[in-house]
């Protein structure tokens, strides 16, 4: 008896189909989708290397970053979530290094933010005309704090 032969292409599609269908059954095809008690969101649009964001308020900091490392992209959107309140004093602070090697803030702003009855609140890191980094909120940029690399 002959063994059965698949032509180069069958083969090919065959591997990638089980390829596939490994990725689907662990997770890594899944779009990490934000908690849906999200409050404030970051949106990196800046041409600048960001890698780090940090987000502080109360007695609290948390840090977001890419799993690779790498810097952000221009849309990148990172997700936190603070305690409901109508005025929450924040500060925001964007870095070009990752973990124990961050380094001084590209840029810094803080804010008083409304997250009241469920209100939301978007931080955006852009370039200025001048090229200079800056962080606004709801279209309100912080010139004091704000501090270009």
């Amino acid at each position: 008896m002959k063994p059965m032969q698949f032509p180069q292409k069958a083969r090919l599609f065959l591997l990638l189909a089980l390829c596939l269908a490994c990725c689907l059954a662990c997770g890594c095809a899944q779009v990490n989708e934000p908690d849906p008690n999200t409050n404030v969101f970051f949106m990196c649009n800046s041409a600048k290397e960001v890698r780090s964001v940090s987000l502080s308020w109360e007695s609290t900091t948390e840090y977001t970053q890419r799993a690779d490392n790498e810097p952000l992209q221009n849309g990148d959107i990172s997700y936190f979530v603070l305690p409901e309140s109508a005025a929450i004093p924040v500060t925001m602070r964007v870095y070009a290094g990752v973990g124990q090697e961050m380094g001084d803030p590209l840029a810094e702003a803080a804010f008083t933010l409304d997250l009241s009855e469920g209100k939301t609140a978007v931080l955006i890191a852009s370039d200025d005309a001048d090229g200079t980094l800056m962080i606004e909120h709801d279209g309100q940029m912080n010139f004091e704090l704000s501090a270009c690399a």
